[in-house]
């Protein structure tokens, strides 16, 4: 679901962290609000003696002292060299190994990593067994209730402008259109060609569409043949770069380069042959046929209407998941998941990033935590036949990116099989987290008032235009 979550106690038994302060021989919890408490733990000498005593035990076995064998050097040198490191990470090691008893044995839901906020171990030293006392900072995550019901705009598209079913079909022709060899260049060639710099070839069989290509370009190319070379500017690169951009190898070189001559060598012109609108077009492009530029047009709208009213019902699932979270009251302990967040970093982390980034992270972590929650009365999880089912139009869609032969249905049936019963499968998690989010958008799009406005494909796209920017 796209969010990492602070790691929790492993028990999910709700309790009331506001009125929560346990008290044990060694241990008290206070909580200061509903999203952070205070664990304070006191240990005397006796709790942690034997660790250290086994710890310096385990240390002697391999400790090797100048004038003895290895593991045979006086108990009296490793005290003398290791005893206060050993008796430090020993307390230290009680210390956390009972932070986190205590909050599974009370059933304390906690976010993000706990935060010591002192402790007096630097008093510890093995001529000074006393007693110690830590007080660690706990994210906790409150009791919340999910809304009863949120307000949400749905959008039925219903018809489509002239013009963009003009641009529509223009763009159809092209993607069916042919190319034609030609030995001149004119103003909506295709051009193949090497691009080089100081004579050396930086990108072979570099395209450039001059139908796409700025005015200010043209000039360089109009009336070039085959096998011209064409002096260019850093200006003209950076204007083909915008249209196609060069390999990363083209890009650091031109970098380097502070004094070079760059060259366009022609291969190949091509002139665009776009098809005509008659039947064979059409069948083309529906695979049934179809006898009228009249019933092309309306089958070419009714294409254009399914494919908005799918964007206009992926964004009211937006819109409703958006909602929700608003909706939803769910305080988080900030800035003790934020130190979680730099602390788990491999590399240090800018405190400024992390704040930037901090509200995008806080609203996947509530929506996931929403999710949590419609789980406890709803059951969001697909049947294995839906997860096959996703897995085969997965495999489907992904055997037609690469072009590759179709597999049959059986064999479909039997790869998704397989593949889901892989409980490391990271393919399945990812397909089963996004069914459980749709199950639950569904849920809620039941719960939802919605008030349809119905407008034209143009109108729909105006309308999210801000969005999409």
């Amino acid at each position: 679901m796209g969010v990492q979550v602070p790691p929790s106690a492993q028990s999910r038994r709700k309790i009331s962290p506001l009125t929560l302060i346990l008290t044990t021989l060694n241990a008290s919890f206070d909580a200061q609000s509903s999203t952070e408490g205070t664990l304070t733990l006191h240990f005397d000498p006796e709790d942690y003696q034997s660790l250290w005593k086994k710890k310096m035990g385990a240390y002697k076995k391999n400790f090797q002292q100048r004038g003895f064998r290895k593991g045979h050097a006086p108990m009296t040198e490793v005290h003398k060299q290791y005893g206060k490191t050993l008796l430090h990470e020993s307390v230290w090691e009680l210390a956390h190994q009972s932070l986190f008893d205590y909050i599974e044995k009370y059933d304390i839901d906690t976010l993000g990593m706990p935060i010591c906020l002192e402790s007096d171990i630097d008093t510890l030293a093995p001529s000074n067994l006393s007693s110690c006392t830590f007080s660690f900072r706990i994210g906790l995550l409150p009791s919340f209730e999910l809304p009863t019901m949120v307000n949400a705009t749905t959008y039925r598209i219903t018809t489509v402008d002239e013009g963009d079913l003009e641009e529509v079909i223009q763009k159809t022709r092209q993607e069916y259109a042919t190319y034609n060899r030609e030995t001149t260049v004119v103003a909506d060639s295709f051009l193949v060609g090497d691009l080089e710099m100081d004579g050396k070839v930086l990108q072979a069989a570099y395209l450039i569409d001059l139908s796409k290509t700025m005015e200010p370009l043209l000039p360089f190319f109009l009336n070039k043949k085959q096998g011209d070379a064409i002096s260019l500017s850093s200006d003209n690169l950076q204007a083909l770069y915008s249209l196609n951009p060069f390999d990363k190898n083209v890009e650091k070189a031109l970098l380097k380069a502070s004094d070079a001559t760059y060259t366009y060598r022609l291969h190949t012109i091509h002139v665009q042959q776009l098809p005509e609108l008659n039947q064979d077009f059409y069948t083309k492009v529906f695979g049934k046929k179809i006898e009228s530029e009249e019933a092309f047009r309306e089958k070419v709208i009714e294409a254009i209407i399914e494919r908005d009213q799918e964007r206009a019902n992926a964004l009211l699932y937006q819109s409703l998941k958006e909602a929700f979270i608003k909706a939803t009251s769910l305080p988080l302990p900030d800035d003790i998941i934020k130190k979680w967040l730099q602390r788990k970093s491999k590399n240090p982390v800018d405190p400024a990033n992390i704040e930037q980034a901090y509200p995008f992270y806080a609203r996947s972590l509530r929506w996931h935590l929403i999710l949590e929650k419609l789980t406890e009365t709803h059951d969001l999880s697909p049947s294995n036949e839906e997860i096959e089912q996703r897995l085969v139009e997965h495999f489907k869609a992904e055997a037609q990116r690469q072009e590759e032969a179709p597999a049959t249905a059986e064999q479909l049936k039997t790869r998704a099989q397989k593949e889901r019963q892989n409980e490391k499968s990271d393919l399945v998690k990812r397909l089963v987290d996004q069914m459980q989010e749709a199950n639950a958008l569904d849920i809620i799009k039941g719960m939802a008032t919605l008030e349809e406005t119905t407008l034209s494909s143009r109108e729909f796209y105006d309308k999210i235009a801000p969005f999409r920017s």
